[in-house]
C-alpha cells in the first residue's frame, strides 16, 4: 500500500476572497482492500467552494479532505463567489461542490446530493439595538416591514424574503457595513458569520459596533456535499466513508 502524501492543506483562514484559491490534498492510498482496482489509482476530484463562509464550509472541507484521501483521490478545491460556485458545479466545470443547502436542488438539476449531513447552518437576523426583535421566522421578517439585507447567492434567503424588501450585496463585509450605517434594518446571515468580518471594518461603521445585536436562531438547515451527475457512481462509497469518519473523533476544521 502506498503512503499518503500531504501536498498542502488549508492551514488557517482562506486567502482574500478576490484571489482564486486552490487547496490540494494528495490522497494516494485506498482505504478499502488491496490489489489492482480502480480505487488503487490516485485520481483527481475538483470541487468548487463558496468563498468567505467558513461557518458553512470549514467543517465539510475537513471531512471531505479525509474522505477522499481514504478513497484514493487527490482533492482540489477552488473558492468562488456564491453563485459562480454553484454554476461551475452544475455545468460540470468541476466535479461537484464542497457544501450547499438542499435548497439548491430546485435549480441545479445536474447535481447529486451525497445523502449524509456534513454540517448545519443556523440563520439569525442581525439588527441594531432599538430595532424590533420579534423576528423568529421568515414570515415575521417579511411582515416586519423592515429593510432586509443578505449576501447575493444565498438562495434560501433570496427566495424567502419579499423582493421589494430585500437588498443583496456581494460580501458579508458589505452587508455588515450597510447594517451599521443604517442602510438596511436587518441583515440575514449564518450564526457567527458577521462576527467573522468585524476586523475588516473601519471608520464610522466600526464606531457603531456596540449597537450590533444578533437575534436568536430562527431557521436551521442541513448542509450536504454535492457531486456532478457524471460522478454519481462515487456516492455510495463516499457516503460510507463520511459516516465512518463522523463516527470517530470530531474532524478538526483548521480554523
Amino acid at each position: 500500500m502506498q503512503l499518503s502524501v500531504l501536498r498542502a492543506l488549508t492551514g488557517g483562514a482562506l486567502p482574500h476572497a478576490s484571489r482564486r484559491t486552490v487547496l490540494r490534498a494528495v490522497l494516494c492510498a485506498p482505504a478499502f482492500g488491496q490489489g489492482a482496482s480502480a480505487w488503487a489509482q490516485a485520481r483527481v476530484i475538483r470541487l468548487s467552494m463558496m468563498e468567505g463562509v467558513p461557518t458553512i464550509t470549514a467543517k465539510p472541507l475537513a471531512t471531505l479532505q479525509r474522505a477522499y484521501r481514504n478513497l484514493g483521490f487527490e482533492l482540489e478545491v477552488e473558492t468562488m463567489p456564491f453563485a459562480r460556485s454553484l454554476l461551475a458545479a452544475d455545468r460540470g466545470e468541476v466535479d461537484g461542490e464542497v457544501a450547499r443547502l438542499p435548497h439548491i436542488e430546485e435549480s441545479a438539476r445536474n447535481l447529486r446530493r451525497v445523502p449524509i449531513v456534513i454540517n448545519q447552518t443556523e440563520y439569525v437576523p442581525y439588527v441594531l439595538q432599538g430595532t424590533r426583535t420579534d423576528m423568529n421566522s421568515w414570515d415575521r421578517i417579511n411582515a416586519s416591514g423592515l429593510r432586509v439585507g443578505a449576501r447575493r447567492g444565498a438562495r434560501l434567503t433570496e427566495d424567502s424574503v419579499r423582493e421589494d424588501r430585500l437588498t443583496l450585496v456581494n460580501t458579508y463585509e458589505s452587508l455588515l457595513g450597510m447594517l451599521l450605517l443604517g442602510r438596511i434594518d436587518v441583515a440575514i446571515a449564518p450564526k457567527g458569520q458577521l462576527e467573522e468580518v468585524i476586523p475588516s471594518l473601519d471608520g464610522r461603521a466600526r464606531a457603531e459596533l456596540p449597537r450590533l445585536q444578533p437575534l436568536g436562531v430562527f431557521a436551521t438547515v442541513p448542509v450536504y456535499h454535492y457531486l456532478h451527475q457524471r460522478n454519481e457512481s462515487l456516492i455510495p462509497q463516499l457516503t460510507k466513508e463520511i459516516v465512518r469518519i463522523q463516527s470517530q473523533a470530531p474532524v478538526p476544521t483548521g480554523r
